[in-house]
């Protein structure tokens, strides 16, 4: 423990260093500015070099400027609330007299949210972010088709298994179906044992449409 312990003080130590220079230096940063049509890529600096002629670029970020500007950026800059939310837990942590305050516990788990930090770099989320933008329309139309056919299948089950003592009155309805019909579309099949012959007929299709609907969102991002 003493030596995961030392290792937390240093990393949190060079957290904090380097979340205040970024919270002290955001007020001189300069605007960031991209061509249209373009990956937004391109700085102001590059315009006054010759980059480009200064009416093709808009500015697409301001600086944090005035008296209010470091705490503009320390309350809706992303990766400066990830920071501050990472490593606060540890100085709350430090400043309280006992450990096993119920509380304080959940702030603890905060500090996982120090793994998000490397996405700074690899700029992962916006990454995510843009797929799920440019396939909405063909995830919202699968979302569809699966929330009709698990009401659909639900219903099924309900017909086929309401009146079946094997199950224990589990399924004497469309709302409780529908929770083992999500089960079963997910791969699991607790009850496939005391299902009727329909029942096990209207259970295989689920799953075989099941597989076939998770598939779907897989290739979308996928591709």
């Amino acid at each position: 423990d003493g030596v995961f312990d030392i290792i937390e003080d240093v990393s949190v130590a060079i957290f904090t260093v380097e979340y205040l220079l970024r919270v002290y230096a955001c007020v001189e940063c300069e605007e960031i500015y991209k061509e249209e049509g373009t990956i937004a890529d391109r700085t102001l600096k590059k315009t006054r070099e010759g980059g480009g002629d200064a009416d093709q670029f808009q500015p697409i970020h301001k600086p944090y400027s005035g008296p209010w500007g470091r705490f503009w950026y320390v309350t809706t800059d992303f990766y400066a609330v990830l920071d501050l939310a990472a490593i606060l837990p540890f100085y709350v942590d430090l400043a309280l007299v006992s450990e096993d305050i119920a509380p304080t516990t959940w702030l603890r788990a905060l500090r996982l949210l120090r793994l998000l930090k490397a996405d700074r770099e690899a700029d992962m989320l916006s990454k995510f972010d843009d797929v799920l933008v440019a396939i909405r329309p063909a995830l919202i139309a699968t979302g569809y088709v699966g929330g009709v056919f698990w009401i659909l299948a639900s219903t099924a089950m309900y017909y086929c298994e309401r009146n079946n003592p094997d199950v224990g009155g589990r399924l004497n309805s469309i709302p409780n179906s529908m929770y083992y019909t999500m089960q079963m579309l997910m791969g699991e099949f607790v009850l496939n044992n005391e299902f009727t012959v329909p029942g096990k007929v209207v259970a295989t299709f689920i799953a075989i449409f099941g597989a076939i609907f998770f598939s779907i969102p897989v290739g979308l991002f996928g591709g």
